[in-house]
């Protein structure tokens, strides 16, 4: 357990007032820390708390200094020491690129913390090679001062293309096959090519994107998509879609672990009814083909351990799609709020997880159900996809303007030592789709509730899940799924 955190700066160099808001800043650190009752010992979270302090110090015009991390360990309590000292004054002459036979030296210049003539210290020197490493294109890299005052970058390339295929069943969707074709590297520019095929039993996906890093000299990156999809919607809502998408937009990193997307997007939609007697109005109305234009912004931050078994911390993602008024739509706002909270005990996994959206026309007009938000499935376990909220019949759901969802699970490992372990699954889940200009059929607007259990086994080949769901509240004309099984993605 960390006890305490001090700092030792050199006061020579640093004045007592900047070494006054370091232990500030190391302190703010630790108070946090100390409130969400998690002071076993971290690695990350001291070098986070060294990254703060080197920030901190450039922000002041200070280049030339080190800070060491110093601990005493007494039984199990370990005391933390940041000493801070200056350095004798280094300056680049010249930097030296080897080792890329294959990636242009823009491509690794352009994630170095120095140029020519730039101060240099070794906290820049272990960020430029942080940089470099997180491209995802080299297997290794080093950053090595020379004592003629030059740098030397050595980079050891690696394969950047992959070709992926899977399998994956679910209760809902049935089996999904997904081929994808990545290139990390386009002709050594640090460019990004994929091409996805995703087909299940009721839709099948293709999709090209491209991504091209610091567009405008700017640690911007350009995205480019083109997206095709098939959907079967026949036995929900008695109709089919085909959509062809595509989107030119940017994303980049507000700071670290926070990122921001805003994208510009075309999209032609053709409605084929299946069944006109049960087609919502709203549905049939749209049959043939349909334009629109989006807008769309995210804003994602993610500080989970990992995508596909997190064990601790959170997840945030704030989406917003504008859709112009034009001539073939009415135009409207989407908003959508995802966030999920991991923590771990002695033996146990716990989460939370929250959804909350909400479409408005700009007109005042009926939203289209294919845009309004549904319940069911992954989000409201013990019932079908769409299987909850207003509908006309059973093969016509409506859904709704707008949704709520809430998600609690307990994870216990049957063998927490096992390299594949086995976790059982404690869930209770609830939420509410509501809102429509029109009036379905059936459509009770009221909370829907369900409590269960399952069993996730983290195989070789990849997460296992089983799960048995049971209604708490619920509505005659709502559509339930007890039992799903899911090979892939669990959570």
């Amino acid at each position: 357990y960390i006890d305490k955190i001090d700092v030792n700066a050199n006061s020579e160099y640093f004045s007592q007032n900047q070494i006054e808001n370091i232990q500030n800043l190391v302190d703010i650190e630790f108070e946090k820390k100390f409130k969400s009752k998690n002071l076993i010992y971290d690695e990350n979270f001291l070098v986070d708390i060294k990254k703060n302090i080197s920030d901190y110090i450039f922000n002041e015009g200070l280049y030339f200094f080190q800070i060491s991390l110093l601990e005493k360990v007494e039984n199990d309590q370990v005391s933390i020491l940041y000493d801070i000292n200056n350095v004798e004054p280094n300056y680049v002459k010249e930097i030296n690129i080897v080792g890329n036979t294959r990636t242009k030296d823009k491509v690794i210049r352009r994630e170095l913390e120095f140029a020519e003539g730039d101060a240099l210290n070794d906290i820049v020197l272990e960020k430029s090679r942080e940089n470099i490493n997180s491209i995802g294109i080299f297997a290794s890299s080093e950053i090595e001062k020379k004592d003629d005052g030059s740098v030397l970058v050595t980079v050891k390339e690696r394969s950047t293309g992959s070709f992926q295929v899977g399998l994956g069943f679910n209760s809902y969707e049935g089996a999904t096959f997904i081929a994808r074709l990545d290139e990390n590297n386009f002709q050594g520019s640090g460019r990004k090519v994929n091409f996805t095929f995703n087909n299940a039993d009721d839709k099948s996906e293709y999709r090209i994107g491209l991504i091209e890093p610091y567009i405008f000299n700017k640690n911007l990156n350009l995205i480019y998509n083109i997206e095709y999809r098939q959907i079967n919607l026949s036995d929900q809502s008695s109709y089919n879609y085909d959509d062809f998408n595509t989107e030119v937009g940017l994303n980049y990193y507000i700071y670290e672990d926070l990122i921001h997307k805003t994208s510009f997007g075309y999209s032609i939609t053709d409605y084929e009814i299946t069944d006109k007697n049960n087609v919502s109005d709203s549905i049939l109305n749209l049959s043939g083909s349909n334009a629109k234009f989006l807008i769309n912004n995210s804003l994602t931050y993610n500080k989970l351990d990992s995508i596909i078994k997190p064990t601790t911390g959170n997840y945030f993602r704030f989406t917003n799609v504008l859709s112009p008024v034009t001539n073939s739509t009415d135009g409207y706002t989407k908003n959508t709020i995802n966030v999920r909270q991991y923590l771990s005990g002695t033996n146990n996994i716990y989460s939370f997880q929250g959804m909350i959206g909400s479409i408005v026309s700009f007109q005042n007009e009926t939203i289209d159900n294919n845009d309004k938000f549904a319940l069911g499935g992954k989000w409201l376990r013990g019932f079908d996809n769409y299987g909850a909220g207003p509908r006309d019949s059973s093969t016509s759901y409506i859904g709704g303007n707008n949704v709520t969802a809430l998600k609690l699970d307990l994870l216990r490992p049957l063998d927490k030592f096992s390299d594949n372990p086995i976790y059982i699954n404690l869930f209770a889940d609830a939420g509410k789709v509501w809102s429509n200009k029109s009036t379905p059929t059936y459509n009770n607007e009221s909370i829907r509730s369900s409590y269960g259990f399952g069993f996730n086994y983290y195989s070789p080949i990849g997460p296992i899940g089983f799960s048995w769901g049971f209604p708490l509240t619920d509505e005659p004309e709502d559509i339930k799924r007890m039992f799903t099984f899911s090979i892939g993605y669990l959570n």
